[in-house]
């Protein structure tokens, strides 16, 4: 064989290899409008995407190469999509403002290009406007190479995508007007004059007084679990009435993708007698974890695997300030179906605690404690710099006040996480400290205290 002839066939070989090992393609179109969805028995307009209320579910293998072009028919709004969770370059992650991409303006089409570099559960979403909670969002899952299972227990038969999502009769322009009026607008579910007694009964009057007072100068309601109420609550676009099923048949293994495509509701997620094993989070595999029960923040998403023994099982993912349900069912495909889901109870109202605020409320550690500080003039109260200062000041009873025995006392007071220390805002008070009488005021002697305040 001549050289010439063997340069041309390596040559050959290279080019069909090359090609062999090229990765797949996968394109989708996408059309943002705006059209008239029925979700609650109300006709009402809202963003659809190819037609749908909600957005298609995207599908792709690790190592594709994803062509995405979207296509916006607005009519009078720019529109954006982002990759939510996804390893892409940055003008290809669809943020309006952010390396150089500037939305996609009416009637115009963008086209997303990027290799998909990973594999997991995620989901897509608009970053235009309030478009997200008025239903442009949908799921993007991405399976391994060829949809081989990670491990041998990631192995099932079946799997869904388990979207959720909250759907209000108000659109997203209309919430935000009431919200900017009155940020508790939606505050319906206030406690009432019966549960201060309540709390009194139970607590006692000093510590409901103190506890209601730190709630009255944050202006914050202890029912302010969401900021907004009144959402229907959905599972893959349909109301707990219109009951999405995922079928499975006996002795199969179902992988569940939950992904929270809500605007800002939390949930709940139980599945009633049907243990859950969760194996990945945020699209990252993670050692198996049975639960009975997991919260799934708004953007989270978990994959769970079950292996359901019954004929039916109900999907429950209860939002987290206990207005309503998503709700789905598992269903064998050969038992008879259910003609009526049974809405689960809701569990009682939560309440926010100072806990929740960062803040410990239990102030009743501080008897005896002198607050009559009107005549302390002219102290700095800007006390951030007093690191390590013990404040229960209860136990100083009889305390003899010459400080200047108080070596290495470190004062510096940062560590009450959550307590705002500048107290400069206390108009009107007398600051003389002249008057405190006993206490020799030399600190020069208080060794190891910053007195840089």
């Amino acid at each position: 064989m001549s050289k010439k002839l063997s340069h041309v066939l390596l040559i050959g070989v290279g080019l069909f290899s090359s090609t062999w090992v090229m990765a797949a393609v996968k394109e989708y179109d996408l059309t943002i409008a705006e059209q008239t969805v029925n979700i609650t028995g109300k006709p009402l307009k809202r963003i659809t995407v190819n037609g749908k209320f909600v957005a298609p579910l995207l599908e792709f293998e690790e190592g594709d190469e994803a062509v995405i072009r979207v296509h916006n028919k607005l009519k009078n709004q720019d529109s954006s999509i982002h990759w939510h969770g996804l390893l892409l370059p940055g003008i290809m992650d669809g943020v309006p403002g952010f390396n150089k991409f500037n939305g996609i303006a009416p009637n115009k089409t963008y086209e997303y290009k990027f290799k998909v570099r990973q594999n997991g559960t995620y989901w897509y979403h608009s970053h235009s406007k309030g478009q997200e909670q008025d239903g442009l969002y949908g799921a993007f899952v991405i399976y391994p190479k060829d949809k081989t299972p990670l491990t041998a227990a990631e192995k099932t038969d079946k799997d869904y995508v388990v979207l959720l999502s909250d759907f209000h009769n108000s659109t997203s322009d209309q919430i935000m007007k009431n919200l900017k009026k009155e940020a508790d607008y939606y505050q319906n579910r206030r406690e009432t004059v019966f549960d201060v007694l309540k709390q009194v009964k139970r607590d006692g009057l000093k510590a409901t007084w103190q506890d209601r007072s730190m709630w009255n100068q944050m202006r914050m309601l202890k029912t302010d679990m969401s900021d907004v109420t009144g959402y229907t609550f959905l599972m893959n676009g349909k109301t707990p009435q219109q009951n999405w099923t995922g079928n499975f048949k006996a002795g199969e293994k179902v992988r569940l993708r939950f992904i929270n495509a809500s605007a800002m509701s939390f949930f709940d997620v139980r599945i009633p007698n049907l243990k859950m094993t969760v194996v990945s989070a945020d699209g990252q595999p993670v050692k198996p974890v049975p639960v009975d029960e997991f919260r799934i923040g708004t953007a989270e998403t978990y994959d769970v695997i079950v292996e359901p023994k019954q004929a039916h099982y109900q999907i429950e993912a209860e939002s987290i300030d206990r207005t309503g349900f998503s709700v789905g069912t598992l269903h064998e495909e050969s038992s008879p179906a259910v003609k009526q889901i049974e809405m689960p109870k809701s569990r009682p109202r939560a309440l926010l605690t100072m806990e929740d605020m960062g803040m410990s409320h239990d102030m009743s550690s501080m008897k005896d404690m002198n607050h009559d500080m009107s005549s302390m003039k002219g102290m700095d109260h800007d006390m951030s710099s007093m690191k390590g200062m013990n404040h229960d000041m209860s136990s100083m009873k009889g305390m003899d006040h010459d400080m200047s025995s108080m070596k290495d006392m470190n004062h510096d007071m940062s560590s009450m996480k959550g307590m705002d220390h500048d107290m400069s805002s206390m108009k009107g008070m007398d600051h003389d400290m002249s008057s405190m009488k006993g206490m020799d005021h030399d600190m020069s002697s208080m060794k190891g205290m910053d007195h840089d305040m």
